[in-house]
């Protein structure tokens, strides 16, 4: 995941936010990170707290997607308005981190089947190549399929193992 979020870095110098904290952002009214900023990326997105809580994540999520102009709020500083051009790409690894009722237009995840061909050992306890394989559609617009697959790499726990001792 972080990879993509460092290769719109690379992309566009300068115009990407990285490692957003969205509700924090949220509850203290700050966001200079996003001033002048065409994209957005937030890891690990987990909205918790009761249902209102989540409501209000909600609500404030659409307002920041649809506004044409977004008020920057700079600590210590003045307040700007700008014209809303920045994308956002919210990462997590929960099912339910952002609330979405399902008729939103705004935004639709669709979260496809895992994908399991690329496995060798499927039935091992712990799998090197299985992957997440996501479509997102803004509005009417066309689809975007994203797909994130776990190739050993050396990474923990598998350093030092092979793929018989994982099972």
């Amino acid at each position: 995941r972080n990879w993509l979020s460092a290769l719109l870095a690379k992309l566009w110098p300068q115009q990407v936010a990285l490692n957003v904290d969205l509700p924090h952002m949220f509850q203290s009214g700050f966001n200079a990170s996003i001033s002048r900023k065409i994209f957005a990326c937030v890891d690990e997105i987990d909205v918790g707290g009761g249902m209102s809580a989540r409501t209000k994540f909600s609500t404030a999520l659409k307002a920041l997607l649809t506004a044409q102009q977004h008020t920057i709020n700079i600590k210590y500083g003045s307040q700007i308005i700008e014209t809303n051009c920045t994308r956002w790409l919210l990462l997590s690894n929960s099912e339910a981190a952002v609330p979405l009722s399902a008729g939103d237009r705004r935004l639709n995840v669709v979260r496809n089947p895992d994908v399991a061909a690329l496995d060798l050992v499927p039935n091992a306890r712990r799998s090197l190549r299985r992957g997440a394989d996501i479509t997102v559609r803004s509005g009417d617009g066309p689809a975007l399929r994203l797909l994130s697959v776990h190739l050993d790499g050396g990474c923990a726990p598998c350093n030092g193992h092979s793929v018989e001792s994982l099972r």
